[in-house]
């Protein structure tokens, strides 16, 4: 494209809509260039995030977490209100592990391999 641009710059003469076009698209490029770098980070993300089954560990804790407080509400049980806050807190542990992408989120979490390339992931 930039190619183009600069073939059209050396053409382009007096007509408005080549001057604009010689004007602006550099920058366009430049921006979509940065677009979809990022749009690629997400999704390298995103597939890194899949391929640790991460959709699955959260299912099968949730299941988890149903099936342990349903024991203190059928039939009801007073202890399960100093109980079922403890459960949660060991569910929600789980995932405080690594799991994508080798930053940390903005909330803590570690996201990925280690420097060392390792994979630190609990899956």
């Amino acid at each position: 494209m930039r190619e183009n641009i600069s073939h059209l710059n050396d053409v382009k003469g007096s007509d408005s809509t080549a001057n604009a076009i010689v004007d602006h698209y550099p920058g366009y490029i430049d921006a979509f260039v940065d677009a979809a770098k990022a749009l690629a980070k997400l999704k390298n993300a995103q597939l890194q995030q899949a391929d640790k089954l991460l959709w699955k560990r959260c299912a099968d804790e949730d299941e988890n977490l149903r099936k342990q407080v349903k024991q203190y509400l059928e039939p009801p049980d007073p202890e399960g209100l100093d109980k079922v806050p403890g459960l949660a807190d060991t569910a929600k542990s789980a995932f405080r592990s690594p799991t994508v992408a080798g930053r940390t989120s903005p909330a803590g979490y570690a996201t990925g391999p280690t420097a060392s390339g390792e994979s630190t992931s609990r899956a």
